[in-house]
This record gives C-alpha cells, sequence and structure tokens, in this order.
C-alpha cells in the first residue's frame, strides 16, 4: 500500500514538471519542460516581456524587449515607438485627448468609423477585422502591403493607440507575440 501512494506521489511530481507551458515572471517558456529551461534551444524559444507605461495618458503596453526596441518618449510625452531590428517603425502608441474641433467630445463609436474610413479609403489598403466594443475598438488588415493591427481604447477623456505595422516576412515573428501585446495594453 506504501508503495502505491509512493508511486502514485512520485508520478505527480514527474507531471508537474512535464508542463508544455511555463510562466516565470516576465520570462514566459513555451513547449518547454521546467527540466529543460536551461538548455541552448531555450533562448530560440523564450520570448522576454517588458512594459511601457505612460504616465500622461495612463495606459501600458507589454513588448517583447528581443523583438521590438523603444525609442525615447516623444517629447510631448504622449507615447513612443518601437523599431525592429532593421530599424524599422513597427509599433507605435500615443495618446490623445478626445477633443473635437469643434469643443465637443469625440465619442469612440465616431472614432471607430473616422479611423475604418480613413484607412479604408486609402487605395491598396484592406481591412480584414474590425471590432467595436464598450470601451475599445480593433480594426486590422493590410495598409500600404503591410500587415497592422490597430487597438484604440477609451481612457476617460482621451484615446490611447497601438498600431503594429510589419511586413510579411515578419508574420510569423509578430504572429507570436501580437496576442501578448495588444491584451496587455490597458
Amino acid at each position: 500500500m506504501k508503495k502505491i501512494a509512493l508511486l502514485a506521489a512520485f508520478s505527480l511530481v514527474l507531471l508537474a514538471f512535464n508542463t508544455n507551458s511555463i510562466n516565470q515572471g516576465n520570462q514566459i517558456v513555451l513547449g518547454q519542460t521546467q527540466a529543460d529551461t536551461t538548455s541552448p534551444s531555450t533562448a530560440e524559444n523564450t520570448l522576454k516581456f517588458d512594459k511601457y507605461c505612460n504616465a500622461r495618458f495612463g495606459y501600458c503596453i507589454d513588448y517583447p524587449h528581443d523583438v521590438i526596441f523603444p525609442q525615447p518618449e516623444s517629447s510631448n510625452g504622449d507615447g513612443r515607438v518601437f523599431k525592429n531590428k532593421q530599424g524599422h517603425v513597427v509599433l507605435t502608441v500615443f495618446g490623445r485627448r478626445n477633443d473635437s474641433p469643434d469643443g465637443g467630445t469625440i465619442s469612440l463609436e465616431q472614432q471607430f468609423d473616422d479611423d475604418l474610413h480613413s484607412i479604408a479609403g486609402e487605395n491598396g489598403n484592406v481591412v480584414t477585422y474590425q471590432k467595436l466594443g464598450k470601451t475599445f475598438f480593433v480594426i486590422s488588415g493590410y495598409i500600404k502591403g503591410k500587415i497592422f493591427y490597430q487597438k484604440t481604447i477609451l481612457k476617460e477623456d482621451a484615446f490611447a493607440y497601438a498600431i503594429l505595422d510589419y511586413s510579411e516576412n515578419e508574420k510569423s515573428t509578430f504572429d507570436k507575440v501580437s496576442e501578448r501585446i495588444f491584451k496587455s495594453f490597458k
């Protein structure tokens, strides 16, 4: 009886170490067991994220710091851009007040319609997905031959934007990180 209990406990310990995804602080290890996290191939399967928070507009976003690199915050403090290894801007985050030129307030629905028509109105642009929520909207597709995702969130009297755009040859890289980037954007 003691042998069976000991084998069952040992089996549970082995199962605990054989997970497919392990969260270690800000480091996510995908497809590795805990015992494998020190192997040389781990670096290829590990994405480390940092967080950028904007004090002026009160939003934060996670970004993979080995994939994109933050540039200095804008001079007016509304956001920043992140470049890829080739030096191209791939992620832009910023905030702006939702004041209209006539002194009123721009609603989330109105901004969604404006952005959607602006994007779709350009030759060659294709919107493949759009969603309007209660406090956010998402638009994605192709702009000037590049893949783009835009998420806009309402922050009291302002809008915060996160726009990711990249070339087709970077798709496999950004498909892995875009979900985390946009889920973290708050």
